[in-house]
Order: structure tokens, then sequence, then C-alpha cells
């Protein structure tokens, strides 16, 4: 599902959110697709799983601790628990797959 908000400088259009959609959860791992616009704000955070990211579309930069990539389609990254991490400005939208290890304890877990 589409997350949309008015974008208040064009009231005709209407301004995409990012979202994630989780494909496969337990304790061991869970895997979710991300789709975010090149409107999206991200802002660093981090996560106690490690992380790996591989990107289906799009193009920008991500942040990773001190490292700032450059990331495109077909590229894979993966991220050491506790280390911030972003998305920078993208010059197309992104969909990627994001793969955590041991399953976010944030999801719960099927049937509860």
């Amino acid at each position: 599902m589409e997350h949309t908000a008015p974008d208040q400088s064009r009231p005709d259009r209407a301004v995409k959110k990012t979202r994630h959609e989780i494909l496969a959860h337990c304790k061991s791992y869970t895997l979710a697709r991300l789709y975010a616009p090149t409107t999206h704000e991200s802002k660093p955070h981090r996560h106690t799983n490690e992380q790996v990211i591989y990107v289906l579309s799009g193009r920008g930069e991500f942040c990773n601790g001190a490292e700032r990539l450059r990331i495109k389609a077909g590229d894979c990254f993966s991220i050491e628990p506790d280390i911030p991490h972003c998305y920078g400005r993208l010059e197309e939208d992104i969909t990627a797959l994001e793969f955590f290890t041991p399953g976010r304890e944030d999801v719960p877990l099927p049937g509860q």
C-alpha cells in the first residue's frame, strides 16, 4: 500500500512516502522490500541486527557510518550491527531487498 501526503508546493500532486513490506520473518531473520522515493526523508538510525541491502532499482547515496556509498541497481552491501546509517540524496526512487539477522524484534512473529 502506498502512503501519500499532499505536496504543499504543488497541491495537484502527492508526495510518495517510504514504505516497507515484510516478505518473511522469524527469530533468525527478517526479509523486507523497501521503497524509498526521491522525496524521502531518512535520518541516521541503527539496529542491533546485521543488515544486508540488495538494490533492485534506482540510484543515489547511502550513508553507512562515516562511509558514503553511491548505490545503483545490482549493488549489494552490508551494515554491521549498531552502525548509524541512512539513505542520502536519491537521484531515482530506490527499491531494495533488506535482510536482517537475527530477525527484527520490532516485527511480530507470525501468529502473534
